[in-house]
């Protein structure tokens, strides 16, 4: 997830969710909330928010990883 940096919109993330998630969220301005029932919540990555807000039955687990690995789908020039 991205966010310019110009944007300070709350960002929230709500709903019952036991998901795993693999990924960047980039929120440098904005503020990240997290709520409800989201346990065992799993992010394989990084957060990077101007602030973080857990609350209700929420148990959100960042599993710290210095580099996400991507892949970046080929593109051709085609005449």
């Amino acid at each position: 997830m991205y966010a310019d940096s110009n944007d300070r919109s709350t960002f929230t993330w709500t709903g019952t969710t036991t998901s795993a998630s693999d990924g960047i969220v980039y929120l440098p301005n904005a503020p990240l909330v997290m709520s409800n029932a989201s346990n065992a919540k799993v992010i394989n990555s990084q957060i990077i928010a101007k602030s973080f807000n857990l609350s209700g039955n929420n148990s959100t687990t960042v599993n710290y990883k210095k580099y996400v690995d991507t892949k970046i789908p080929a593109a051709y020039l085609v005449q």
